[in-house]
């Protein structure tokens, strides 16, 4: 259930903003496997940033949506265990469609195909946004259970939401061009750039779609024994209070593939390297 307190709608908005924040930079299965996986992507910071302003667009349209279905009292539907877990299932498969998609690019092993795959699949992280925004955690209670409410009608009611992505998108993008950076100051030429940072991005999005659909096929069957798993911990702050199945999606998926990925893709890329193509010369008559 969701609690019945409420507060001013324009501290309500205040706050929203200031959870947004926190929720973009504390490790959230709905937000950072996704983030990282196509930040890392775009071997850029400027990509990087894209990506997370891509997937935050898309996810404060969900969120103005959810919080004005809050306001209407459409609760229980919103924070069903089991619909959580059916969610789950739904972003894992479009991660994991989206790994083979880039996979079967790489497999191509063009410079000129590589540099394709990284523009067409730049409307996925907005995919993503939306469809992640759906699941309901910590975060989203307070936003939909305390602060939609909160305010003075319900032509305002999408307002929490929309601003707690807000929020969500600042810190997003901050993390996004972390991410990239990180590609961009490794010392390769573009092409092999290229290829090292979409094998990293499709293995962890491979990784993570795997990992989401087991986690949401099980926990579809068994809700209250998977909601069930976790330990506390001391830290007060919403997705760092409980090592749970979020935590594990969230943090060790992601960045044992992602680890994985990068030592055995520099592996490869000592014994092959991929050279640009080659500059086409001027005829003279």
């Amino acid at each position: 259930m969701f609690p019945t307190h409420s507060v001013a709608w324009e501290l309500a908005l205040v706050i929203a903003f200031g959870l947004g924040l926190l929720h973009g930079v504390t490790p959230d299965e709905h937000t950072w496997p996704i983030t990282f996986s196509y930040s890392i992507g775009s071997y850029s910071s400027k990509g990087g940033r894209k990506a997370g302003f891509r997937f935050s667009a898309t996810f404060i349209l969900q969120r103005a949506i959810g919080s004005e279905i809050a306001y209407y009292a459409l609760k229980s539907i919103l924070v069903s265990a089991k619909a959580g877990f059916l969610l789950y299932t739904l972003i894992g498969m479009v991660m994991a469609g989206s790994a083979v998609y880039m996979k079967v690019k790489l497999s191509k092993g063009s410079y000129e195909s590589i540099e394709k795959h990284s523009h067409a699949v730049t409307v996925m992280p907005m995919i993503h946004g939306f469809i992640a925004g759906w699941g309901v955690g910590a975060f989203a209670v307070i936003v939909y259970g305390v602060l939609s409410p909160s305010m003075p009608n319900g032509y305002f009611a999408w307002a929490p939401g929309a601003i707690f992505g807000m929020g969500t998108m600042v810190t997003q993008m901050l993390v996004g061009s972390i991410f990239g950076a990180f590609i961009e100051k490794i010392h390769l030429s573009e092409p092999n750039k290229a290829k090292f940072a979409t094998k990293i991005s499709s293995t962890t999005l491979l990784a993570s779609g795997t990992a989401f659909v087991v986690v949401g096929i099980v926990g579809s069957l068994f809700p209250g024994w998977i909601s069930s798993l976790g330990i506390a911990t001391p830290i007060n702050i919403p997705n760092l209070s409980k090592v749970d199945v979020g935590f594990f999606l969230a943090v060790p998926v992601v960045f044992v593939s992602a680890g994985l990925a990068m030592y055995f893709g520099l592996k490869e890329l000592k014994r092959s390297q991929i050279a640009p193509p080659p500059e086409r010369v001027p005829t003279h008559k």
